[in-house]
């Protein structure tokens, strides 16, 4: 799905999105978890190096979607579409 206002998205394609969104927190909880074990394991073994600070690289993303994830949510439940 493209970039667009999400408070102009129809209800189902609000409800799509917020279906496709469910998993996300997950997604990024594995993501810099396993990005935190390289840079421990970097750190460990070559001490500090790019590899130690490659978690910080996530982050912003992860935070993004977070926020597009409570926005999708606050849209639901303004609209009485709450899952």
């Amino acid at each position: 799905m493209k970039q667009k206002d999400l408070a102009a998205c129809s209800d189902e394609e609000l409800l799509k999105l917020a279906k496709e969104m469910e998993r996300t927190p997950v997604y990024d909880a594995v993501i810099v978890g396993l990005l935190a074990g390289v840079a421990i394991y970097s750190a460990a073994n070559n001490g500090i190096g790019i590899l130690t600070f490659l978690p910080l690289v996530y982050f912003p993303i992860a935070g993004r979607n977070r926020a597009k994830k409570k926005e999708v949510d606050a849209l639901l439940e303004e609209r009485g579409l709450v899952p």
